[in-house]
């Protein structure tokens, strides 16, 4: 007695592009009626959900934008000329400040943003300075000169890169600001909370 046997008839190559083909046509109908219409059945093109925002940061982390301003000096020594220039905007943000001003000098020698930060101080805002200490103020041998009297005063004074005479750090200093000197060649501070940005170059 003979088994009988049998096989399954596979599925000729053609038969299987036909209906690849024929379910490539299925999606890209279904693909250009959501286009158009919005109607997606299948749920197969919708966009991906939305996302909420991030939120507004605050305090130290204000989302807010930069103000870039370069500046373009003439060489001029000649002050009377310094009109309408950059110190004034810088003059204006600082009396703006509400809760702190945190301020990187190299060196500070305008009377218009010396006097903004003297204001704010006065008015209660919280003021901080970091600065050079060659061309800036020299905390440690300001505090010297000081308390010195006579020809040892005038020995100190000989010590400074900067002359007390040709800054305005001093005049802060004496109002209580708290300045901080930094002795590294290359000086450098950044605040994520900063909405003002100034560049420059010296020499």
């Amino acid at each position: 007695m003979t088994k009988k046997t049998t096989s399954r008839r596979p599925t000729s190559r053609s038969t299987q592009v036909t209906l690849g083909g024929i379910l490539g046509a299925i999606l890209l109908g279904l693909a250009i009626i959501a286009q158009l219409t919005g109607y997606d059945p299948l749920g197969l093109f919708a966009p991906p959900p939305a996302t909420a925002p991030a939120p507004a940061e605050t305090g130290d982390n204000l989302a807010a934008p930069l103000s870039v301003f370069f500046t373009a000096p003439t060489g001029s020594s000649d002050r009377s000329t310094y009109v309408g220039g950059l110190e004034d905007t810088l003059a204006a943000a600082i009396r703006g400040a509400r809760q702190t001003v945190d301020v990187a000098a190299f060196e500070l020698n305008s009377r218009p943003i010396a006097d903004a930060l003297l204001d704010r101080h006065r008015q209660g805002v919280r003021v901080r300075l970091v600065t050079d200490n060659e061309h800036g103020l020299d905390v440690a041998l300001y505090q010297r000169y000081r308390a010195a009297t006579g020809s040892a005063k005038e020995d100190i004074r000989l010590q400074f890169i900067t002359d007390p005479d040709d800054t305005l750090l001093d005049e802060l200093y004496e109002a209580g600001i708290p300045i901080v000197d930094d002795g590294r060649n290359w000086m450098s501070y950044t605040r994520r909370a900063s909405r003002l940005l100034t560049m420059g170059a010296t020499g």
